[in-house]
């Protein structure tokens, strides 16, 4: 009888993509602790640190439906062991930020809670083109969430070996008819929605889905070279002429080039693998969600320390409690949870896919596989 793949035990971690997470946080925090909604020198660090978590996101997804959940014993059930371990990571802390902003008296929508809550932040973005008050950032976790609902259907339907080119062409027609979609949609700011923001997703389950060590990171190079080359020209057409005809979604590019390439590069690697860095990466969700949430208590501090700095202190206090606390035993809770449905009775016969066995992993001297080392706390 053949059986779900689900790894029981962490996988060796690779600590410099945690780095990246670093890299994210750490450029949304200045964008909205420092610079606001101003871009600096054509680069807006917000949108920046978003579309790199997105790229990192896919990655890693992508590499779980490949390793840890393979639907042999039924689409049902790996489907339900991903959305329990997922649940179990991102839901807890929106709750808890829920609760912290129910004890103050705040202006806010009658459906706040509801927005949040079901992960629909982004929808009342695109209907209203504004964002609720002091979760504006959660428009990001609805992005994700409905990305998790959809994106394993879509990927487990593509033949293993050509998944790869399958979420290439997935992603070229995103690409192509998103300005078709907006145009009827009518909505104020259709861009929050899941088909605009689909390009950093895809892109980074793109160098996941390939095999080939060699050929990924050939791939993940290729995507560096031309996204710092259109950064570079974006930048300088913005400085010089204070606009510039290309798109900013190819920055996408340079964001899936570094999430793909970080573990090739030794300096790069040993960098963003530095002990400090990695454990900001690792608290980088809880420092996500609860820097803007703290922001309430601005009101309650003297004006003296009513600073971003101390905005900071108290954001990194918030995310390092709620990671060991909440966190950390929530998300050993949910793999477990999702191991034990993945090892439960096998579903009727019907409900099975037919899908060849994985191929016995090969040695090779090359870095290791980004896509192969993913620990449980992902």
């Amino acid at each position: 009888m053949q059986e779900i793949a689900y790894t029981a035990k962490a996988q060796p971690r690779i600590a410099c993509l945690d780095g990246v997470r670093f890299l994210a946080v750490g450029s949304v925090i200045i964008q909205h602790y420092w610079f606001l909604k101003t871009p600096v020198i054509g680069i807006d660090f917000g949108k920046a640190g978003v579309d790199l978590f997105l790229s990192l996101s896919g990655f890693l997804i992508t590499s779980q439906l490949m390793t840890r959940y393979q639907p042999q014993n039924g689409i049902a059930r790996a489907y339900f062991s991903f959305w329990l371990a997922r649940s179990f990571r991102i839901i807890p802390l929106v709750v808890l930020a829920m609760i912290f902003l129910s004890l103050f008296p705040i202006n806010k929508p009658a459906a706040f809670y509801l927005y949040n809550l079901t992960f629909a932040h982004n929808f009342y973005t695109a209907q209203t083109g504004g964002y609720l008050p002091y979760t504006g950032h959660f428009w990001t976790l609805g992005v994700e969430m409905q990305f998790y609902a959809v994106f394993p259907f879509i990927f487990w339907c593509l033949p293993r070996g050509k998944r790869a080119a399958g979420l290439t062409i997935l992603m070229a027609v995103l690409w192509a008819l998103t300005p078709v979609v907006n145009h009827f949609l009518n909505l104020k700011s259709p861009q929050v929605l899941l088909h605009a923001m689909a390009a950093p997703l895809l892109m980074g389950a793109i160098l996941a889905a390939i095999e080939s060590d060699e050929l990924r990171k050939s791939a993940a190079r290729a995507m560096l070279v031309f996204g710092l080359i259109f950064c570079a020209g974006r930048a300088l057409a913005m400085t010089i002429v204070g606009g510039t005809p290309w798109p900013e979604e190819l920055n996408c590019f340079l964001y899936a080039g570094i999430v793909g390439s970080v573990p090739y590069y030794p300096l790069a690697s040993r960098v963003l693998s530095l002990p400090p860095i990695t454990f900001i990466g690792r608290i980088s969700y809880g420092i996500y969600v609860w820097h803007l949430v703290v922001i309430v208590l601005q009101p309650y501090l003297p004006t003296a320390v009513q600073s971003p700095f101390v905005m900071l202190a108290i954001t990194m206090l918030f995310s390092v409690s709620s990671w060991y606390l909440v966190e950390v035993p929530l998300n050993r809770m949910g793999h477990r949870l999702a191991r034990r449905l993945a090892e439960a009775r096998p579903l009727p016969t019907s409900s099975r896919v037919s899908e060849p066995s994985p191929e016995p992993a090969r040695a090779s001297s090359a870095a290791p596989r980004p896509g192969a080392a993913i620990a449980v706390s992902e």
